[in-house]
């Protein structure tokens, strides 16, 4: 289940601590960001780490003690965004939390740095100022990962969709743009991609 960080908030507040505890005797849920920056001084590491190790000792067999660590490491990274989003929402002008919540909601339309600017009624230069220093990516920069995090989903949903019919879906009006973006970010093509997610897919039946 993917959230936005003011829904990961709200849903978090809502509900009883137990159903994230890895010792519930409840079916596992986890609820995770679909957008988040750690960093590697951060405890998550270090689980991550350890999950690694158990898992060569264990001959990569899932075992109580695999299945324990991810879910303390799953548990830290929920823990660590959501503290970086508090951080966020306390400290970045509303108007700004604002846009970035409608660019989530309207990555697949055109959109400019001067539109927001103009939208939410800041002066394009010093829009780009403020997004750096609460996000720490520029305007454009946002969108594209916003934009590639939705074309990633399409891609991992089957062949149903065409490369091109994604791009477009997710806001890119030129094909090779998204497909040379995409290939910055993965180290792979879409299509690479989607391969690569099937092939685990089939893999872990």
């Amino acid at each position: 289940m993917v959230l936005t960080p003011k829904e990961l908030l709200r849903f978090r507040s809502s509900q009883n601590n137990s159903l994230l505890s890895p010792l519930s005797s409840a079916e596992e849920s986890f609820i995770l960001p679909e957008t988040g920056r750690l960093s590697p001084e951060k405890r998550s590491l270090l689980l991550f780490v350890q999950l690694l190790d158990i898992a060569k000792r264990e001959n990569y067999q899932s075992s109580w003690r695999t299945r324990y660590a991810l879910n303390l490491l799953l548990l830290e990274l929920s823990s660590e965004v959501l503290s970086s989003d508090r951080t966020l929402e306390d400290k970045a002008p509303g108007k700004l939390l604002d846009m970035i919540e409608w660019i989530r909601s309207h990555y697949d339309q055109p959109m400019t740095v001067e539109e927001l600017a103009a939208r939410y009624h800041y002066h394009p230069a010093y829009l780009t100022s403020l997004m750096k220093k609460y996000t720490g990516y520029s305007v454009n920069t946002y969108i594209n990962h916003v934009r590639l995090a939705a074309a990633k989903n399409l891609l991992c949903q089957g062949g149903f969709l065409s490369v091109a019919s994604i791009a477009h879906t997710c806001g890119f009006p030129d094909e090779k743009y998204f497909m040379r973006l995409f290939k910055k970010q993965e180290g792979m093509t879409p299509g690479q991609y989607r391969r690569a997610f099937q092939k685990k897919y089939i893999n872990a039946k």
